[in-house]
């Protein structure tokens, strides 16, 4: 009984006090459904049309360059739509999907969770180079990895950062030449190993 009435609390009060969120709790919650070419876009209800209008192109306009630069096969992934949950805040991704500050990408479901409505949005490329890299990833998680789950993180990361487009005059180069010149950037063979990505500060790694 005691199991059974535990059952219950949890799918009835889970989402409301924020945890056993299900799939269709984060579609009702971004309501707003906008479909085009190679994409699915959901927003908050609340979103005004015209950031609603600036997002969906921004997804677009990414989509496309970014189908350029990987030489992928157009036809393939836009018959497989990726799917951009598009949350208003940190805080409100965190209630919804959790990693209140992290954006993520996951491959292996064709999806990438974001946060904030501005435009353009600066890690919005950065996400959807990881789902379309899952065309050539490894075919559990759709990520480079050895045997299938052993990832390696500064391939991941390098490929994603290598291709998003720069928002200010310094690019990615300017900063690395700066990071060897003052003698702060992290080897490259280090990064490169099964666990040095992590043994770095992550500006320092993401950049290098």
């Amino acid at each position: 009984l005691l199991l059974v009435a535990l059952w219950s609390m949890e799918n009835s009060f889970g989402p409301k006090w924020g945890f056993a969120i299900q799939r269709s709790d984060i579609l009702a919650e971004l309501s707003q459904r906008v479909e085009v070419p190679g994409m699915v876009i959901h927003l908050p209800a609340s979103l005004a049309q015209s950031k609603v209008k600036a997002l969906v192109e921004d997804h677009q306009f990414n989509l496309d360059y970014l189908l350029g630069v990987l030489d992928l096969p157009r036809d393939t992934v836009l018959s497989n739509p990726i799917h951009s949950f598009v949350y208003s805040s940190p805080n409100h991704k965190g209630r919804w999907m959790g990693g209140k500050n992290t954006m993520v990408a996951k491959p292996w479901l064709n999806e990438i969770h974001i946060h904030g409505a501005n435009f353009p949005h600066t890690v919005l490329p950065h996400e959807l180079v990881h789902v379309l890299a899952g065309q050539f990833g490894s075919r559990l998680l759709g990520v480079s990895a050895q045997y299938e789950v052993g990832v390696n993180l500064a391939l991941v990361e390098g490929l994603a950062e290598a291709l998003t487009p720069p928002t200010t005059d310094v690019d990615l180069d300017h900063y690395a030449k700066a990071m060897r010149t003052l003698g702060l950037a992290p080897d490259l063979r280090t990064l490169l190993s099964p666990t040095g990505f992590w043994q770095q500060s992550p500006r320092r790694a993401y950049t290098i």
